[in-house]
């Protein structure tokens, strides 16, 4: 049983519709990113929320709403649960990105479905930056055969929020 990391709240019967003409709130996601990461310097955090939201995109222009194609790098992974840690934003921000009330769920996957999923988004996402003319960042999509994804993964769960109190999680 992998559990599944949704906008949805509990006795939730529906999810609130965005408006119309909303726009992400990236800014608001690498201020969240910072709070959990500050060992990190902007310009990094930057390029992280940059691949993520092409990572979302992706996912959209293949109707993957479900997750049941692609997974993410596991730096990607890491944006990931930052903005599922505030699902309101969460929500907002997706359905502004898709134009539709749909939401991408997050579905944890290991072992080979990792590597399979992986590999076809790398796929999909080196096929996609070169039909823009852009680079592929390799730190945040790394050639499949150069990470061991289920060993990365395997952490999933260590969502720490730092604070300027707290110098690490634990």
């Amino acid at each position: 049983l992998y559990p599944v990391l949704s906008a949805h709240k509990p006795n939730q019967i529906s999810i609130p519709s965005v408006l119309e003409g909303a726009t992400p709130d990236w800014d608001a996601l690498e201020r969240l990113v910072k709070a959990r990461h500050p060992e990190r310097e902007y310009k990094w955090i930057n390029r992280a929320v940059e691949q993520y939201v092409h990572f979302l995109e992706l996912k959209k222009e293949h109707n993957d709403f479900q997750s049941k194609m692609f997974s993410p790098s596991i730096l990607i992974d890491m944006i990931w649960h930052a903005h599922l840690s505030f699902l309101d934003r969460y929500h907002r921000d997706v359905q502004a990105l898709a134009g539709s009330t749909e939401v991408l769920e997050h579905s944890p996957v290991l072992g080979e479905d990792t590597k399979e999923r992986y590999a076809a988004a790398h796929l999909a996402h080196v096929a996609r930056m070169h039909g823009l003319d852009k680079p592929v960042d390799e730190e945040f999509w790394p050639h499949p055969e150069l990470v061991d994804l289920e060993e990365e993964h395997a952490g999933d769960s260590d969502d720490c929020l730092y604070l300027p109190s707290h110098a690490s999680c634990g």
